[in-house]
């Protein structure tokens, strides 16, 4: 008995080593597999991929407390991945959690400080400038800091002293003279532009005096110089964050919504940036149907952020035909402080109200005053509140207001459907109600299914116009829709669903030359060439913008099958198309196809300032010709019509 008992005691010693030995192995290989990815996440950093660095950092957070001593590196690699990505909310939450691993990193610190400063945090700000002003390596970005604390305080005059009080040597001065010009912008803005010049011929590769030039010429009406002037700064600083998201916001202000979610997802190509994700989710799905922006988002842990990570996760679940879950503003209330005062939020609500069919609710939500204050599209809340005013027969003030503004003068800036509703508006107001009726006797697809699918396409929400179609059951457009309302509803679904589905909703009957010439440019999408040109054929000859582009398309078609005689015809046939940019552009080719090289100069010379084409054509005829001043020239022009193309950039 005794030798058995030994016996298993023996193997249980064993069996205990043995598995000792396990825990100690695996123990050890935890270990060097942690130490090894904090290194790795230096070595990101190094090679500028904070995406990466940000991904193992949040992988390895919960086990900082195994080995003491690690915590304030990983936060000091945190901190710089964060500076690195802009990605301000998580260096916002790192400077709250322990303030000083944030001020001394000097690229943070600049950030947080301009964080603090749009707060009004001046306290706060000062000292992140006192700590860095005598002994940082960069003093013009510091001085530069402190002059826009005196703009932000009000205090323009002791700015400028600032400013005045000193120069810097060569680029280091470009932040300084664009600062004079921004004050000196509102009284001469001749002299702001020389100030930009120089700061400019300073750090030609100073992205901050391209965006603000941009902001300049947006703001003038100069919108392709504009976006050009965004796209340089961009290109000036591809790895800022800040200046990508600033370009895709201007493609947001002009419609530009596939621009905009381009821009963005390369912004994410060295991983997932919370605010960007978000902004890709919520404009994905407004603008199409087919499009998801489902990226996971990566937030730091923390009680305010991880509550923050569940609520963008929360949204981006909504199931399909719905745009708000209410449940998310129960289930989340420390939450919804931050969220409320967002844009984004507040017109998935709107549209939510609409997908409920509650009238009342839809004007309570766009007459709030946090949609009126921060509402980021003035229109789309006009057209909306147009709609629900006909409906409930409820009219503020407010809408007339904005009725006159979209109806007046400049009004030909604005889509045909702000116009129609802003006229309407006005007469509804001028009119007693039953004569507004009589005038207004097609009215009632106002209360019809496809009256707010017809805005939100008018303005390119082109998901959220499929999904309200769609949550009604609708299959094709009611006959009694005005023309322009079909037109803009088609070639939404047309843009958004493809060719073949949007001629499913066309009028059965229409005398309308825009729907015809819409009808023709789906048959031709769809293959059906033979159809497309007896259409377009029949619409040549009308002296209006259909009859032009009826012309060019099928001049361009004629071309492609070497249909030279037609295409000369067609020419000769029609006057007003001839002299129009495209016309002289068609012109042009048929010479360069009937080797008549020096004709086919002539014409493109002739519209080189409005023709992408033609700037395109003397760009290869100068470089040929070994000219590159006058290629570097063309090149200029063309990369105003064209600012995304990074070949034209290089040309430069």
């Amino acid at each position: 008995m005794r030798k058995v008992l030994i016996v298993v005691m023996g193997l249980l010693l064993v069996a205990g080593g043995g598995s000792a030995a396990f825990l100690y192995w695996k123990a050890h290989v935890k270990k060097k597999q942690y130490f090894l990815s904090l290194e790795y996440a230096r070595e990101y950093l190094t090679e500028g991929h904070a995406g990466d660095a940000l991904h193992l950092i949040d992988t390895y957070r919960g086990r900082r407390a195994d080995y003491p001593g690690t915590e304030n590196q990983w936060q000091s690699l945190e901190v710089k991945a964060s500076a690195m990505s802009r990605d301000l909310p998580r260096l916002d939450f790192l400077y709250s959690q322990n303030p000083m691993q944030v001020v001394v990193n000097e690229d943070a610190s600049l950030l947080m400080a301009r964080m603090l400063l749009h707060r009004n945090k001046w306290d706060e700000c000062a000292g992140i400038i006192s700590y860095w002003r005598n002994t940082s390596p960069n003093p013009h970005f510091w001085f530069s800091l402190e002059a826009d604390r005196h703009i932000l305080q009000g205090d323009p005059a002791s700015a400028r002293d600032l400013l005045e009080s000193r120069q810097f040597p060569g680029r280091e001065d470009s932040g300084r003279l664009m600062r004079l010009a921004m004050l000196r912008a509102g009284d001469d803005l001749a002299g702001a532009w020389e100030l930009l010049d120089e700061a400019q011929n300073r750090d030609p590769d100073n992205p901050d005096v391209h965006t603000f030039k941009a902001q300049i010429l947006e703001k003038s009406g100069d919108r392709p110089r504009a976006r050009a002037e965004y796209a340089l700064a961009w290109a000036a600083d591809p790895q800022n964050v800040f200046l990508g998201d600033q370009l895709a916001e201007f493609y947001i202000r002009q419609n530009q919504y596939p621009m905009a979610l381009a821009v963005w997802a390369r912004l994410q190509e060295t991983g997932p940036l919370p605010s960007i994700a978000f902004k890709s989710h919520f404009w994905a799905g407004l603008t199409s149907s087919s499009t998801t922006a489902s990226t996971v988002v990566s937030w730091p842990q923390g009680e305010v952020v991880d509550s923050a990570m569940q609520v963008i996760r929360a949204i981006q679940q909504i199931p399909a035909g719905s745009f708000w879950d209410s449940n998310i503003d129960r289930e989340y209330p420390e939450f919804r402080r931050d969220f409320n005062s967002n844009d984004m939020i507040g017109w998935l609500k709107v549209l939510q109200t609409i997908a409920d069919g509650d009238m009342h609710a839809l004007n309570s939500a766009l007459e709030g005053e946090a949609m009126k204050r921060n509402s980021l599209e003035r229109e789309m809340r006009f057209l909306l509140s147009a709609i629900a005013a006909f409906r409930l027969n409820v009219w503020h003030p407010s809408l007339l207001v904005e009725a006159r503004w979209f109806g007046g003068a400049d009004g030909e800036e604005h889509h045909i459907a702000t116009r129609s509703l802003a006229r309407m508006v006005m007469d509804r107001n001028i009119l007693r109600e039953d004569h507004f009726e009589n005038q207004y006797d097609a009215m009632e697809w106002l209360h019809g299914p496809c009256a707010f699918p017809v805005v939100l396409a008018s303005r390119g929400w082109f998901g959220a116009a499929w999904t309200l179609l769609k949550k009604r059951g609708e299959t094709s457009l009611h006959d009694g829709l005005p023309s322009w309302a079909a037109y803009t509803l088609v070639s939404g679904i047309r843009r958004d669903r493809g060719a073949a589905q949007a001629l499913q909703w066309l009028p059965g009957k229409s005398d309308s030359p825009e729907l015809s010439l819409l009808k023709a440019e789906m048959l031709l999408e769809s293959g059906e060439l033979n159809g497309a040109m007896s259409i377009f054929g029949g619409l040549v000859r009308r002296d209006d913008g259909a009859g032009r582009r009826a012309a060019w398309i099928l001049g361009t078609l004629y071309l492609e099958r070497n249909q030279l005689q037609d295409a000369e015809k067609l020419i000769a046939a029609c006057p007003g198309f001839t002299e129009t940019p495209r016309g002289v552009e068609l012109r042009a080719r048929i010479c360069l196809a009937r080797d008549r090289e020096d004709e086919a100069l002539e014409l493109y010379r002739s519209v080189a300032s409005e023709s992408s084409e033609a700037q395109a054509y003397l760009l290869r005829h100068y470089r040929k010709l070994g000219n590159e001043a006058e290629a570097r020239d063309f090149a200029r022009q063309l990369y105003l019509s064209m600012p995304d193309e990074t070949r034209i950039w290089k040309e430069l």
